[in-house]
């Protein structure tokens, strides 16, 4: 299977479970090495690299997922339709079942206090 298929696919899936999610386009104004696709779930946000069947990312793209990993995300290669559907359903059994919960819009204004900083204690 073609990279630019498993894409496709990919997109279509997380299209088909209305989830939001955003392609990144190598260019001279991205940052060389981030992964392929990024979204969010259930208020938690996921990195993936995709990659054909038997391929690893290189060096530059494995520090990449890691800088995310290090950051929050969650992050995964995937090289299948198959292990797409396996990440996406790990990402929403570890958002149900972490004590963290969205409890109302992401958008904060500078000085405010959130329930989402009380509940992580910040």
């Amino acid at each position: 299977m073609k990279e630019s298929s498993l894409l496709r696919g990919v997109e279509k899936l997380l299209r088909d479970r209305g989830i939001v999610f955003r392609k990144r386009h190598g260019s001279a104004l991205g940052t060389a090495g981030d992964p392929d696709i990024f979204f969010v779930i259930e208020g938690l946000h996921a990195e993936v690299e995709l990659k054909r069947p038997g391929e690893q990312p290189t060096p530059l793209q494995a520090a990449r997922l890691k800088s995310w990993a290090d950051a929050g995300a969650i992050v995964g290669c995937i090289h299948t339709l198959d292990e797409m559907r396996e990440f996406l359903d790990l990402v929403y059994t570890y958002a149900r079942c972490t004590q963290w919960r969205k409890s109302g819009p992401n958008t904060v204004q500078l000085g405010q206090s959130t329930s989402l900083d009380r509940d992580k204690n910040i």
